[in-house]
């Protein structure tokens, strides 16, 4: 057979470096010349999530600066238990030699559709400027089924050296048209979000999970969140 050979050049991304997955958000067949941040060998076209079809496809992503934490979700579209499937998610200086940072296998189980398990690992190699995910062996016959990878961010979470399990389940985002959600609200003492101009357009002191609210303008917001601990939490949301 005759073959087409595409070599992809990653140019690395600032930190944080996210890739937000599901229709409109990531195709698996858009990578061109001017995409920065990821490249992927072989993997599923035409998907909106990363898709790993065969053995040793492989997803990476480069970036600029030393991370600390990496977020995915990543399911096996099968039953993983008993597949002697392997798959490893790698850390590398230069793109060329890896290691191992975290590997699904017979005893370390990948999580199925449902329900969903946003992965969270901690990198304590400061030296690391990318990451790959590869289906390092995928096996023939009732274990050879796909892997969908969705949503990765890299990024620098200093905060989570200190943060209790529980703190770091603080998260808030849109709930609706007037309203956020907060989880784990019960370990926040105050919660203030700013405009990206710096003005302050909401204060909360000990907010419930249910945040409501006159309408935002759409755009980005900064917010801060001072935990009953003594910790703050900066990030910011999308009206």
């Amino acid at each position: 057979a005759l073959y087409n050979v595409t070599l992809k050049a990653i140019k690395p991304s600032t930190l944080p470096l996210e890739i937000k997955t599901g229709t409109g958000n990531f195709d698996s067949d858009s990578w061109t010349k001017a995409t920065v941040g990821w490249a992927g060998a072989c993997i599923d076209k035409g998907q909106t999530v990363v898709r790993f079809g065969s053995a040793n496809r492989s997803f990476m992503v480069a970036f600029d600066s030393a991370p600390d934490s990496l977020y995915y979700k990543i399911n096996a579209l099968g039953t993983w238990e008993g597949s002697n499937n392997i798959f490893d998610i790698d850390g590398s200086i230069d793109g060329v030699s890896w290691t191992s940072i975290k590997q699904y296998n017979t005893t370390n189980i990948m999580p199925p559709a449902s329900p969903a398990v946003i992965e969270k690992i901690k990198l304590n190699n400061p030296n690391f400027r990318y990451i790959r995910w590869i289906y390092t062996t995928r096996n023939t016959g009732g274990g050879a089924f796909n892997v969908s990878l969705e949503n990765i961010l890299v990024t620098k979470d200093l905060w989570t050296n200190i943060l209790t399990t529980k703190e770091q389940g603080v998260r808030l985002y849109n709930a609706g048209t007037n309203s956020l959600r907060l989880d784990n609200s019960e370990e926040v003492k105050s919660l203030r979000i700013y405009s990206i101009s710096g003005a302050l357009v909401l204060e909360e002191m000990n907010p419930s999970s249910t945040i409501t609210f006159r309408e935002f303008d759409k755009g980005v917001y900064l917010t801060e969140i001072r935990l009953k601990s003594g910790n703050t939490i900066k990030t910011k949301f999308l009206r």
